[in-house]
């Protein structure tokens, strides 16, 4: 298992990598309705960064056996310096095949046009609106449509 500062170097190489692709893309001619495939590896290393982060400062799954799988990113923000990404994180419990899903939101830094990983906040779950059952949510996409949450987990670099 790779630390969370191993993690955050690989996330930050892949987004700086798909930084390229985002310049260029216009949203209205994507055609699917997640962007996962522009951002290659960064939703299931967002997931295991999530899930580690969740572990140190809040025993998320340590005592309950949940873990993180991946995430469906909905939409995508590029600022001058910041880079916002969000969608819904989908996870297990135990030793179960079920899966729940619950939004996120992470934004980042950008120096340069590089991802800056000292500078990024990350927020997870929705109090207002606990986790569904992916099944439920594969036939309801836009459960956690709105744009105010109340974010039960929020996690910052500084």
């Amino acid at each position: 298992m790779k630390t969370t500062h191993e993690l955050k170097k690989i996330l930050s190489s892949e987004l700086n990598e798909t930084l390229k692709t985002l310049h260029s893309l216009k949203k209205s001619t994507y055609p699917d309705y997640y962007y996962n495939a522009i951002f290659g590896d960064a939703s299931f290393i967002l997931a295991g960064i999530l899930e580690q982060l969740l572990n140190e400062s809040y025993h998320w799954g340590t005592k309950s056996g949940k873990w993180m799988d991946d995430a469906l990113i909905e939409d995508f923000h590029l600022y001058e310096e910041r880079l916002s990404i969000n969608g819904v994180m989908i996870w297990g419990k135990g030793d179960t095949t079920e899966q729940w899903v619950e939004p996120f939101y992470f934004d980042v830094e950008l120096n340069k046009n590089e991802v800056n990983m000292e500078g990024y906040n990350l927020y997870f779950g929705n109090t207002d609106n606990p986790a569904i059952p992916y099944t439920y949510f594969s036939n309801n996409r836009e459960y956690w449509q709105q744009d105010l949450r109340n974010w039960e987990y929020q996690l910052m670099s500084k």
